[in-house]
This record gives structure tokens, C-alpha cells and sequence, in this order.
């Protein structure tokens, strides 16, 4: 049988049965690493290419069972069949070598051996194309480890670069290595993170690039707007993120779908460059851990406001802000380090009360204003009390060559000529409705908290203490409208933590048929639902009605209801065409607003109840290039201007502070004496505290009376204002 099996042989090479990872010896030919062959692990597969005549036995195992096996002796197939490029190496012939290794198989018969053979084969052909795909991968990992590192080191340098382009300086300006770095370091950590748990380096230096880009660009945005850089507090605004929110910022972003496109397709490369770009390391190896560590930590440390975010890097004396606003910080050390700043003011954030400064203005406050008579119905029932904040209100004939072109506002102007009204000073320009809003609604100035920029987002407290409050104690119902969502600048939690009954918005102005003026609700939809709700009321209300018709950007011509009276709305010389289209927009939801304040008067009186009505603007609008071109009439910069206020009421009554200019944080104790209702102590103070700063507020006794109110402020927040009254 052995004999027999010998003359069939055919196969070139050998098939040794031998120990795992061990080779055929006895030929020096290339060797094929075969793995578990025949169930014995890593075994040696050699032949004998190029050479004639027998080479040498060797056993292959039986079809079943027993310890020995067939010894088959080799003969040659030819340099196709192996095409070895040395003594020693894989074959470049995987196929041909599979092809004539079956056929002498068949003829030898062996048992199982065909399947066998023929797999180890293919698998030797598959590891050839694998070692061309590892060869692949490793270039490409080069490849992306280069364009990381450069990337890498080009990052700070480009943050720094969007830094000064986004506020209009040169890149040079405060140019210095520290400050380019602690600009950088936030996104530094973040692409460590990031790298650390995607085991890519590419991908993450270009989102966390894109990101911080897109951030300077929307500062960029405000700056140009508002005259004002972003600010940490800009982020409240997206945790109340809702359709209202987007549809806001999507009229702010130019070309909004090319712009929307560029970022569809950068996410689509993004994603793209993260599958093709290899992993830099195994999932479990160390330096993987240990930089997910170190991001952890540094991250942590940020939001925790410790080292190194509290170095001297990010210090008062490196930051060096300013108390006039946030641009100052951001020119002197970059936005990126300014937004560590004020988180860092933030977290440590306290309300403090300088028992000392509110003591001195205690006592040396004026007497108690005297008494007017109060508003009353034919009954003796209280007066109604409306509060309407007017979107972006102002006299338009601050500026420059607007007394030459008709009134817009003949209602107002007509209050105020009638002594029921004046300037008003408010703590806003182009924006920061709730800082303004904050004020008239507690009587507390924000600049007493000089840490907060938008009191709704940064005040969460379960009690807020002011107007609402003190109308409650004397049985009002109180009622809030707003033509957009509640979630926008938290109202809906600072409304309930003022007391307010209820507060109607957007939803319920589309449920009610409200109409859209322009891009937002108009300011007559609010009129019918304020005259309506004040129909209803079985009792003295309080209304607070918040407009939204006249918030910018102004570029909505195509969507007016009137476009015909937009049109014939004239201008001053010297503006060109995008500036003459803005002030269009805007003067003509302006005259919109006047209109309704004489709608909304009149419904009053037709009403026959007693009411007082308050009128005012809450900020300038963002009209950057026309106040540039026009200018003001009395050479003031824009954010020192003044808007108009209006205190209309049932009957004869004198309204009290008429013709002077006054701070919103004066309105609340003006409404309570005009509506006869008896104030608090707070209110009662700062009636007091208020005419002497209205005159003067930088001199040695306006300082004074400034500190303690700015103390009282901070105490009544607190709720312990009594305390130191009676004290």
C-alpha cells in the first residue's frame, strides 16, 4: 500500500505533519505560514520550486483515527506554481499554487486533505492582499499624523487670528504667546477629549476648529449689531432653544440656506474623514486612557472654576476688564479667555450687601414725597394697572435729519408734550430686553450686580420680589402676554417666581388668530388680546404685555401687511441703500407701535374703570450703520442715548416725575403712587433715593446714594431689606 501510494504521488513540495510553528527543515524553499492546518496550529507548507526529481517523504494524516500517516514524496510543479521571490517569503502566485495543489490532491486521494490544503492556501493569497491593505492603513496613518500635527500647531495661531478679525483689529493687537495659548487651551482640551475616545487625531483637531470658528463668526454677528462681543450669558439663550429661538437667530444669519448647506456638507467630510482615518491606537492602550484622564480633569476643572483656569492667565490683572462692558476684556485678551473670566466671576458669584454704604443713604435720604390724590373708580375700586414694553422703542428724532420728515410718533409725542412722560435711562442698547424689563418689574438696578448680565438666566431664584408681589398683597390678579415662547430669556420661571397669575404666549396668541406683522407677532394682535383679557378680569389687574413686532433684523419689506405705507415712509439724506431699507423696516413697525398705544388708550377709557398705563421703549434699535451715518442730535454715542416713557391714567391726575429723565428702575414706585397703592419699604426707599440721583449721580453725595442703593438692592434680593429699614 505504501509503494502504492508513492507512485500516485504528485505533489510538489511537502506536507510535514510537524510541531506547531515549526517549518519543513530539509527544503530551502519559500515557506507558506499555514494556520491550524489539519488542526495542529501554525504549521510549516514548503516546496521545492525549480527542482527536478523527488525531494523527500514526509506523512500526512489518514482519513480517520490512527497515529501515523502516508508518507508522500514530492515532486515538481514548476516555478509558476510557487514563483518564490527568495529562499524564504510568501508566494506571489497564491492562485495558480491553489488551482494545481486541488488537482494533485484529487489524484492522490488523500483523505480530508483537499479542503484542507486548498483553505491554507487560499488564506496564504488572502494574506498577501492583507499585507497590501496593511501597507495601505500604514500609509495612510502617516499621512494623518503629519496633517494632525500641523493642524495641531497651526490651531492656536488660527483662533487667535478669527479673534482679532471678529472684533475688526489687526492680528498684531496685543499680540503675545501667553495670551494666543490661554486662548486656545479650552479647545486644546477639548480635542485631547475628543481624540481620546474617537482614536482619531484629525477628525477631532477640524470639528473642535470648526466650532470655535463658528463661535467667533456669531460674535462677529453681535459685535456688528450691537456693538458687543458675545458673552458667556449668549448661552442661556440655547438652553431655552425652541422653534421660536431658531426662527430669532435664522433672521440674523446671512444667506441662511448657503449657509445651512456649507454645514451639512462640512458634517458630511467630517464624518467622511473619521471612517477613512485610521485609529492611532489600540482601544485599551494606555496613552489612549491616560489623555481621556487628563481632558476629564482639565474640563472639569473649567466648570468647577479651578486650577489652571484660575492661573494668572486668566486673572483680573491679565483679562483686565472693563466695568463699562465686555469688549474691553475680549480686545485685551481674547474672547475665548474673557468667557473663563466671567465664568470664573460667575461660579463665585454672591450677593453681597454693604451694610456700611446702605446705612449712610438711610440717613441721609430726603423726606417721604408727598402724597397724591389716588386713582378711584365711582365705587372706590383700584385702578387697573397696564405695563406695555415697547420692542426696540425710541424718538426717532434723536437722529440727525429726522425733524425734516413727518412724525411717527404723534400719539407719544403728544403725551410727552402734555407733561405724562420723559426720557428714560435704560441699562440697554440693541438688545437685552429682560435687563430693561428687570428693572421696571423689581425696581432694582442690574448694575447693582455687576457679575449678572441677563438677571432672568442668572437669577434663579424661587422668589423674586417686586411689583407683582406688592399688587398681590393689595388683591390684584396679575396677567403677562408676550408675542413669542416663554422658554426664550426664562420668562416662564422668572414670571412665576415674581407671582404673575398667568402669562399667555405665542401658542395662544396663533390659537387666538394673532397675525404676524413683518417676522413676528404684530403689535395689534397684542392690543386685542390685552383689551380682551382686561374685559374679562373680575378684579384689578395687573397686566404686563411684552411686544414683539418691531425686534429687528430690519430686512422684512417683502413681508409687511402694509407694504404700501413702508414704501412711502421718507428718509434723511445720506444713507445708502441697505441703511434706507433698515430704517424703512424699522420706522414703519415704530409707527405701528405709536398707533396701538392710542388704540390701547382709548379702549381703556372706553372701558369706563379706573387705570394708569405705562408706556415705554426698552432699548434702541440695532441700527449700527445708520447711527454711524446720521450721527445723533445732541453728539451722544448710541448707547448713551435715551428712550421715551409715557404714564397715562383715567381722569386728571398728575403723573408723577413727568418731563424729567429717569432710570427704569424708578418706573415701579412711579405706577404704585400714581395708582394709589400703598408701596413697601424698598419702593417706598427708592422714591426717595430716586429724584437725588436723577440729578446728579457723580458727586460726592450721588455716590454716596448710588452705594447704598446699589446695597439695598442686594438686600431686598435677599429679602432682608426690612432688617436693615428698621435698623
Amino acid at each position: 500500500m505504501l509503494r502504492r501510494a508513492r507512485a500516485r504521488a504528485g505533489l510538489s513540495g511537502c506536507l510535514a505533519r510537524v510541531r506547531p510553528r515549526a517549518a519543513c527543515r530539509r527544503t530551502p524553499a519559500c515557506h507558506f505560514p499555514v494556520h491550524r492546518w489539519a488542526g495542529y496550529g501554525r504549521e510549516g507548507f514548503a516546496v521545492a520550486a525549480g527542482r527536478s526529481g523527488p525531494s523527500h517523504g514526509t506523512r500526512v494524516p489518514r482519513r480517520s483515527g490512527g497515529r501515523g500517516g502516508a508518507v508522500l514524496p514530492a515532486f515538481r510543479l514548476g516555478r509558476a506554481g510557487c514563483g518564490a521571490r527568495g529562499r524564504t517569503g510568501p508566494c506571489r502566485n497564491g492562485h495558480a499554487l491553489v488551482a494545481r495543489t486541488r488537482l494533485a490532491v484529487r489524484e492522490l486521494d488523500v483523505a480530508g486533505t483537499e479542503d484542507r490544503v486548498s483553505d491554507e492556501v487560499q488564506d496564504m493569497a488572502n494574506a498577501r492582499a492583507g499585507g497590501h491593505a496593511r501597507d495601505s492603513r500604514r500609509w495612510r496613518k502617516r499621512t494623518t499624523r503629519i496633517l494632525a500635527s500641523l493642524a495641531l500647531l497651526a490651531y492656536p495661531l488660527g483662533i487667535w487670528w478669527l479673534d482679532r478679525w471678529s472684533i475688526g483689529v489687526a492680528f498684531e493687537a496685543y499680540l503675545s504667546w501667553q495670551r494666543v495659548l490661554a486662548n486656545a487651551a479650552v479647545g486644546l482640551s477639548m480635542i485631547l477629549l475628543l481624540a481620546a475616545i474617537a482614536r482619531r487625531l484629525l477628525a477631532p483637531i477640524l470639528l473642535v476648529s470648526a466650532l470655535h470658528a463658528l463661535l467667533y463668526v456669531v460674535s462677529s454677528i453681535k459685535y456688528r449689531l450691537l456693538d458687543m462681543v458675545l458673552v458667556l450669558q449668549d448661552a442661556y439663550f440655547v438652553s431655552g432653544f425652541d422653534a421660536s429661538s431658531f426662527a430669532l437667530l435664522w433672521h440674523y444669519v446671512p444667506s441662511p440656506w448657503r449657509t445651512l448647506g456649507l454645514a451639512v456638507l462640512a458634517l458630511l467630510a467630517l464624518a467622511s474623514l473619521y471612517r477613512l482615518e485610521p485609529p492611532c491606537c489600540r482601544a485599551r492602550a494606555w496613552p489612549r486612557l491616560a489623555a481621556a484622564g487628563i481632558a476629564t480633569a482639565l474640563l472639569c476643572a473649567l466648570y468647577f472654576s479651578a486650577w489652571p483656569w484660575t492661573s494668572r492667565m486668566y486673572d483680573k490683572a491679565h483679562v483686565r476688564p472693563s466695568l463699562f462692558g465686555f469688549n474691553r476684556a475680549a480686545l485685551r485678551a481674547g474672547l475665548t479667555t474673557s468667557l473663563v473670566y466671567y465664568h470664573n466671576q460667575q461660579r463665585h458669584l454672591a450677593l453681597k450687601v454693604d451694610a456700611a454704604a446702605l446705612r449712610k443713604a438711610l440717613s441721609s435720604l430726603p423726606p417721604e414725597p408727598q402724597a397724591q390724590p389716588a386713582i378711584r373708580g365711582t365705587g372706590g375700586e383700584r385702578p387697573d394697572i397696564v405695563i406695555v414694553l415697547s420692542e426696540s422703542f425710541m424718538d426717532p428724532r434723536a437722529m440727525r435729519g429726522m425733524d425734516g420728515v413727518p412724525d411717527l410718533i404723534p400719539q407719544i409725542r403728544a403725551q410727552l408734550a402734555a407733561g405724562k412722560g420723559g426720557r428714560l435711562r435704560v441699562p440697554a442698547f440693541g438688545g437685552g430686553t429682560v435687563r430693561t424689563e428687570f428693572e421696571v418689574l423689581t425696581g432694582m438696578p442690574v448694575r447693582a450686580f455687576p457679575e449678572v448680565r441677563y438677571p432672568y438666566v442668572e437669577m434663579r431664584l424661587d422668589r423674586i420680589p417686586g411689583i407683582v408681589g406688592v399688587l398681590e398683597k393689595a388683591g390684584y390678579a396679575s396677567l403677562a402676554i408676550h408675542g413669542n415662547s416663554g422658554g426664550v430669556w426664562n420668562r416662564l420661571g422668572t414670571y412665576k417666581a415674581m407671582g404673575v397669575d398667568r402669562f399667555i404666549t405665542k401658542s395662544e396668541f396663533r390659537q387666538r388668530g394673532a397675525t404676524e406683522d413683518g417676522k413676528w407677532m404684530s403689535d395689534r394682535s397684542m392690543t386685542d388680546i390685552l383689551l380682551r383679557e382686561l374685559g374679562h378680569a373680575g378684579k384689578p389687574t395687573l397686566a404686563i404685555a411684552i411686544s414683539m413686532e418691531n425686534h429687528g433684523p430690519y430686512d422684512d419689506a417683502g413681508r409687511v401687511a402694509d407694504p404700501k405705507a413702508m414704501a412711502g415712509i421718507a428718509l434723511p439724506a445720506g444713507l445708502d441703500a441697505a441703511g434706507a431699507g433698515e430704517l424703512r423696516s424699522y420706522l414703519y413697525h415704530l409707527h405701528n407701535a405709536d398707533r396701538e398705544f392710542g388704540r390701547l388708550l382709548a379702549g381703556l377709557r372706553a372701558r369706563q374703570r379706573p387705570f394708569v398705563l405705562l408706556f415705554f421703549g426698552d432699548h434702541l434699535p440695532a441700527l449700527g450703520d445708520v447711527y454711524d451715518r446720521l450721527g445723533f442730535a445732541d453728539g451722544a454715542e448710541p448707547g448713551r442715548q435715551t428712550v421715551p416713557w409715557v404714564m397715562a391714567a383715567s381722569g386728571d391726575v398728575a403723573v408723577p416725575g413727568g418731563g424729567v429723565v429717569t432710570s427704569s428702575w424708578q418706573l415701579p414706585s412711579m405706577i404704585l403712587r400714581a395708582a394709589g397703592v400703598p408701596g413697601d419699604a424698598y419702593f417706598d426707599f427708592v422714591s426717595r433715593i430716586g429724584p437725588g440721583l436723577a440729578a446728579d449721580d457723580s458727586s460726592p453725595r450721588g455716590m454716596l446714594l448710588k452705594d447704598g442703593l446699589y446695597a439695598a438692592a442686594n438686600a431686598r434680593l435677599q429679602d432682608r431689606f426690612d432688617d436693615y429699614a428698621r435698623n
